[in-house]
């Protein structure tokens, strides 16, 4: 699968867009993230995701790409970085039509992005932590003097589920490959 973030890469960038792990932007003073407090659910991460208003996009995605049933299994721990819809709603249109494809390899590639096996609290873990996700790449956490935290330059927005078998981040855009 590693090699289809090459793949993945060129094609984002015949649209424009960048891809490389870029520098923890810094944020305005009305928009900065702050500490997060978790909430905690009996739930799946599957059913904390199907029942989030704000994640149905991401929900929707998970199933084309054939990955929503690991996250079913509670028996099995994952790390859950979803997007907010507004953030899948910001790919632009003419990526979405051609990546958001079921059985487009890069598409689950991009997807497997946003899952982590284990389960990583990352209110706790300490900055510098090197997360590898289900495609093989990696995030590194990034503690803010707020208490927000930043995944390779991806601000985690204010909503932390703790479920049964795993966390669940709101993250205000979607996590690119950058190999």
């Amino acid at each position: 699968m590693r090699s289809l973030a090459p793949a993945l890469t060129s094609i984002l960038l015949s649209f424009g867009l960048t891809v490389s792990a870029a520098p923890p932007r810094v944020p305005d003073v009305a928009t900065a993230a702050t500490a997060l407090t978790a909430t905690t659910t009996t739930a799946t991460s599957h059913a904390a995701v199907r029942a989030t208003a704000d994640l149905r996009a991401f929900d929707r995605l998970l199933a084309a790409a054939g990955l929503r049933h690991r996250l079913r299994r509670a028996d099995r721990r994952y790390t859950v970085l979803a997007p907010t819809n507004a953030a899948v709603a910001r790919v632009p249109a003419r990526i979405r039509v051609r990546m958001f494809q079921a059985g487009n390899a890069a598409f689950r590639h991009l997807m497997a992005t946003h899952l982590v096996a284990g389960d990583v609290d990352l209110t706790r873990v300490p900055s510098g932590t090197v997360l590898t996700t289900l495609s093989g790449e990696t995030l590194r956490v990034d503690r803010q003097p707020d208490g927000s935290v930043l995944l390779n330059g991806v601000y985690r927005v204010e909503t932390v589920q703790q479920t049964a078998n795993g966390h669940v981040y709101s993250l205000d855009r979607m996590v690119a490959p950058v190999r």
